[in-house]
């Protein structure tokens, strides 16, 4: 992955920060480190899935009803499908694969 400034990433085509939100780490000079950024997005991917891992091993271990489980499955479930979305759009990007890469 590259550092990139956020104008090099729009003349790629890429909505900044677009599904990457706060989570975008940025250099003193006000570029994206990528790196940085798919790591941090990785972190948190990482923390909101062990928490649904959890919940399913604890519901399927006592075949709880989810009501009684938890109230942030959903919550957590969009979080972890959102950050996704975001590694995927720091992939793209660094892969150079935006809609208007390589056009005249």
């Amino acid at each position: 992955m590259t550092v990139l400034r956020v104008d090099e990433i729009r003349a790629l085509g890429f909505e900044w920060p677009g599904p990457v939100g706060d989570s975008a780490a940025m250099t003193a000079d006000g570029a994206v480190d990528l790196a940085a950024t798919r790591a941090a997005l990785e972190r948190d991917l990482a923390f909101f899935q062990g928490e649904l891992d959890a919940m399913h091993a604890f519901q399927r271990k006592w075949n709880a009803d989810w009501n009684d489980v938890t109230d942030k499955r959903e919550e957590y479930g969009a979080v972890a499908s959102e950050l996704r979305r975001a590694i995927d759009h720091v992939d793209a990007i660094g892969a150079g694969h935006g809609p208007r890469a390589g056009a005249p």
